[in-house]
């Protein structure tokens, strides 16, 4: 069409919504007003989230509360218009298997309270977003902080105290939950699942980005909103329906001492990953066409597993830890890794030395 995208988002999408004072900035280190975002914990203390990233395309529209509310009314007064852009944008969107997919056409579909609900998230360093329509109760929360705290969790609380609800977890099994704890292997998708008994008797559950929150039921089957949990004989069955995950995973084996520090290469991606030892830790970096990222925290999880520490990204949040499996010769010398997290799964990485 030969108009840049943001003019195109400003006229096509913005303008008919009535959103007045949002304006496109794709440069997050000059956004317009005086807001800052920060990072950081009550512990820590908290500091400006420095960002300077030219992100276009799936972001780069800033805009206030007052915008959002403009959002909320034009979503409801095109609320039964098919050719409207939110409708087109939140249509159901199944897996090849016919099963409902959790993600659509740019926009999470999920279900509370036996209510169906659409809406996103939205975060990069020092700010976070998220906002939820229930279309059977034309009720829209938004929720914006100038933090890293979990929007998400305060949009689903503020819903439920707009419909009643609660957002509590299910009362849990307690002496049922250390059934789950301990740290899991995904073989086939290449992942670890770290599953951690509460005080309250609900398990914490990492796999494929944050942590779900399970309460574990008199039949010994741990459930989330998103999760579920169920032992498997000696291992743990996990199923994330709204992901079309349906997998195993198996008990991480005793820890084994292995030299890892070598070069690594992708053909796939055309990049490097470095390991070195150093004070007999170890430490990884990539290096490729995107350019060279920091050397960060490797550490030995199980028999050929290792846990790459990342907490940062352009996106947020960040890919958390990243799986790292060895894949050994005849004779038993690690030849290969495989890296994986909730972006990327089962990357091969090739030992050049």
């Amino acid at each position: 069409m030969g108009r840049p995208f943001g003019d195109y988002l400003m006229q096509q999408v913005v303008a008919p919504t009535g959103m007045e004072g949002a304006v496109f900035a794709a440069e997050t280190g000059e956004l317009p007003g005086d807001a800052v975002g920060y990072e950081g914990t009550l512990a820590t203390g908290w500091r400006p989230g420095i960002n300077r990233i030219h992100w276009t395309g799936d972001a780069g529209l800033c805009a206030s509360i007052d915008d959002m509310m403009a959002w909320e009314r034009y979503i409801d007064r095109t609320r039964d218009d098919p050719s409207s852009v939110y409708s087109k944008l939140s249509q159901a969107v199944t897996f090849r298997d016919g099963s409902p997919a959790g993600y659509g056409l740019g926009l999470a579909r999920t279900r509370y309270w036996g209510r169906d609900m659409s809406g996103h998230g939205g975060a990069i360093r020092g700010w976070r977003l998220q906002r939820y329509w229930v279309p059977s109760e034309r009720l829209s929360v938004a929720v914006a902080f100038n933090h890293e705290s979990d929007s998400r969790g305060a949009a689903i609380h503020l819903l439920a105290a707009a419909l009643g609800e609660s957002d509590a977890p299910a009362a849990s099994q307690a002496p049922l939950a250390e059934a789950f704890a301990g740290s899991w292997l995904d073989e086939k998708i290449g992942l670890l699942l770290d599953v951690r008994a509460n005080g309250d008797g609900t398990v914490s559950a990492a796999y494929d980005g944050g942590t779900d929150v399970l309460s574990v039921g008199a039949d010994g089957v741990a459930r989330g909103h998103d999760m579920k949990l169920t032992r498997d004989g000696g291992a743990i069955r996990i199923d994330r329906p709204a992901d079309a995950i349906h997998s195993i995973a198996v008990p991480v084996g005793s820890l084994r001492d292995d030299n890892i520090a070598a070069t690594y290469r992708s053909p796939e991606f055309e990049s490097e990953l470095v390991i070195d030892s150093a004070g007999g830790s170890y430490f990884g970096g990539f290096k490729g066409f995107l350019g060279q990222g920091p050397m960060m925290p490797l550490l030995p999880v199980g028999k050929n597993v290792w846990r790459m520490v990342c907490n940062r990204a352009l996106d947020a949040p960040s890919p958390g830890d990243w799986t790292v499996r060895m894949h050994r010769s005849a004779g038993n010398k690690v030849e290969a890794l495989s890296i994986g997290c909730w972006l990327a799964r089962n990357v091969r990485f090739e030992r050049q030395t």
